[in-house]
């Protein structure tokens, strides 16, 4: 058997590999039976040898190739830089390596894992009508919320829908982090449901998130909200240099994002070029990004840049000084 794992979602793709290595019933001798190979450096020889081998005491052995599919990707970065240039002839070649693979004894169950891989892609091509195809993409949204639900019922506890929700688009859709929150909160609660009080409680916020509330109350021109917000940062232990740099920063990616919304970028174009992994760091982004007008963004640099300018000459305190900042920018 071929299969072709492909998708961003590492952990199911893990889960799933680790089925297929139950399936093989291998016992003590699975190791034997298991073999990784770095599809990035290998050659056709090289994955000729490993595939044509026969199981060692036992009816199957497994094959993994990970990341030759990805080497064959043509995006239009990698075209640019000129990185893809495998000749259809050369013994390196798609062609090449599809003959191999595809000549594998039915003791073989061979597996080719990648992380994102195009449709155009030669090898995929070729493949893809004699393979399995298990694909893996990044949860979001109501999928990741069921998905939290499904994990938690696992574990013999519940989960009420709005605490689901709130792990999702707190923690988002990396799920190998996910999981060890969900172990954390069943453990926390003890046998009772799990609630949204229990998320507030052990499963912290990430900065961006303290970040993106005082960018919204300041965008609704709520100063006392945002002032709050501010406290909170500064309580959590943040210090006022690191505040102002997220701040910026975050007004760089709004500022980027809203560029690119102007010129018709598509979001998926839009959160390649912005290096955004997070579903929910990429949603607030957007939703900033169509509230704001590119002058409004030009006021919010220059205030920042009077801040900053105002801390590193001591002319206020730190803490006054993003005071200032925030309730300046909520008013304007």
């Amino acid at each position: 058997m071929l299969y072709l794992f492909v998708g961003k979602d590492n952990y199911s793709l893990n889960q799933a590999l680790r089925e297929l290595k139950t399936g093989l019933n291998a016992g003590e001798l699975l190791e034997a039976n298991t073999v990784n190979i770095d599809g990035r450096r290998t050659t056709p020889g090289e994955v000729s040898l490993v595939v044509s081998a026969l199981p060692f005491l036992a009816s199957k052995r497994l094959v993994i190739v990970d990341g030759l599919l990805e080497r064959f990707d043509k995006t239009a970065d990698r075209a640019k830089r000129g990185k893809n240039k495998t000749a259809a002839g050369s013994p390196d070649s798609p062609q090449s390596f599809a003959e191999v693979l595809l000549q594998k004894p039915d003791t073989t169950i061979l597996v080719l894992t990648a992380g994102e891989v195009s449709r155009s892609n030669p090898l995929f091509k070729r493949l893809q009508s004699e393979a399995v195809l298990n694909e893996f993409p990044l949860l979001k949204d109501t999928e990741l919320a069921t998905w939290v639900k499904q994990q938690v019922a696992l574990r013999g506890a519940a989960i009420t829908p709005e605490a689901a929700r709130a792990l999702a688009e707190q923690v988002g859709g990396e799920l190998w982090a996910m999981a060890n929150e969900i172990d954390k909160l069943v453990a926390y609660a003890g046998g009772r449901q799990i609630s949204v009080t229990d998320i507030g409680c052990l499963v912290a916020w990430s900065p961006e998130a303290s970040i993106f509330k005082m960018v919204d109350s300041v965008i609704e021109g709520k100063a006392s909200q945002a002032e709050a917000e501010l406290e909170i940062l500064l309580s959590e232990g943040m210090n006022s240099g690191q505040i102002l740099a997220m701040l910026s920063r975050q007004v760089r990616m709004i500022t980027l994002a809203r560029d690119m919304i102007e010129r018709g970028l598509s979001q998926s174009e839009i959160q390649a070029r912005l290096g955004i992994t997070h579903d929910f760091v990429l949603r607030k982004t957007l939703q900033q990004a169509r509230r704001h007008t590119i002058e409004r963004l030009k006021l919010f640099y220059k205030r920042l840049v009077e801040a900053d300018f105002t801390i590193k000459t001591s002319r206020l305190e730190p803490e006054l000084a993003l005071s200032v900042l925030v309730e300046s920018l909520a008013r304007n």
